[in-house]
This record gives structure tokens, sequence and C-alpha cells, in this order.
């Protein structure tokens, strides 16, 4: 929700905005699922989006942990396939994600990288799913014992 003055001869007046708290945008080239992080699913809790597609997200158990997995799904079928590890979305910053696909017949390419954006306008949380460079790992490692590896 956001409060802004009203324009021209309405000047003193205020217009009230109700937008969701949470938009997903689905900027990858994957077939991506998103829901909250438990146990028991209904299919009505589970968004999905296809490419350039978005959403806006409620949590679907206000009891349970304010946390958020995304899985890939099938294109044809729309199955999940697996999901992935729990991660906040009210936190601001960006972060890569491995997601596994069932496309390939060897194990090592079994895994698409998704770069997840979590950004805030105008009090929504706006997070944005984009692909992720396949030949750059998005590893750092960092040294800091005294010896050079």
């Amino acid at each position: 929700m956001s409060i802004k003055p009203a324009p021209g001869i309405f000047y003193r007046s205020k217009i009230i905005y109700f937008t969701p708290r949470f938009v997903f945008k689905n900027e990858s080239d994957y077939y991506i699922a998103v829901a909250q992080n438990y146990e028991a699913h209904q299919e009505y809790q589970i968004k999905k989006l296809r490419k350039n597609e978005w959403t806006s997200f409620h949590w679907s158990d206000s009891k349970k942990k304010m946390l958020t997995m995304m899985s890939l799904c099938d294109p044809i079928s729309s199955n999940i396939i697996q999901w992935s590890g729990p991660f906040q979305i009210s936190v601001i910053r960006n972060f890569a994600l491995k997601l596994l696909t069932l496309s390939s017949t060897t194990m090592a390419d079994n895994y698409a990288f998704v770069r997840v954006n979590i950004t805030l306008h105008d009090m929504i949380v706006c997070i944005r799913i984009e692909n992720e460079d396949p030949t750059a790992p998005p590893y750092k490692i960092v040294n800091l014992t005294n010896y050079e590896i």
C-alpha cells in the first residue's frame, strides 16, 4: 500500500494504492514454480510462471516460516521436477540458484542456474528470475589462510 497526493485540482486529496507485497517475474527461458516452503502443497498454492510471465505472491500459511522455494516444471505435463532449498524473499539481494532439470542424459548437465534478483520498488518487493551464464559459475573462492593456494 502507498499513499500519494492527488494531481491537479485534487491536490488536497490523497490516493491510496493497494498493491501486492511480493511480485515474481520470470525473465528466464525456463518454466518456473514458486511456493512457500513446507511439505503439503495444494495445487492452488503453487505459482507457475512461463517465460516473461509475472504474478503476485502471497503466503499460503501465515503460521509457517516465511521462506520460499523454487523448482523447474516440465513444460509438457506442468509437473514439478524438484524443489530448491528454502530462501527469503523479504531480503533485498541477488543470488544464483541451482535447479534440477530432466532434459539431459548426463548427470553433469542435469542442472540449470538461474539468477534471482530481489529489489524494492514503491513498497513492492520485485523478485526477477533471469538466466545465469552456465560457463561462468556463480561462485567466488576467497583464500583467507596465510598460505598461497
